[in-house]
């Protein structure tokens, strides 16, 4: 994992900022859950059961968007 996730800084509504690049974000609830997740070392598995014990998706839902969310992490090089 890239250490510029770890650096994101993150407020309680869910809004990013990338010391390294300048650049702010803006997440929703499941997206700074993943974040927060990624930052504090959980694993996908365990950021998808923290997605499902919070939302009422399906399971191939949260692994569909977990994954493309990732992809734009990696788009963006936070990831």
């Amino acid at each position: 994992m890239s250490h510029r996730i770890k650096q994101l800084a993150i407020n309680g509504e869910g809004f990013l900022f990338d010391p390294t690049s300048g650049e702010s974000y803006t997440a929703n609830g499941s997206a700074a859950m993943v974040i927060r997740g990624l930052q504090g070392g959980k694993s996908i598995e365990a950021i998808k059961a923290d997605l499902a014990e919070n939302y009422e998706v399906s399971t191939s839902r949260i692994e569909r968007d977990l994954a493309d969310f990732l992809a734009q992490l990696r788009l963006n090089q936070l990831l």
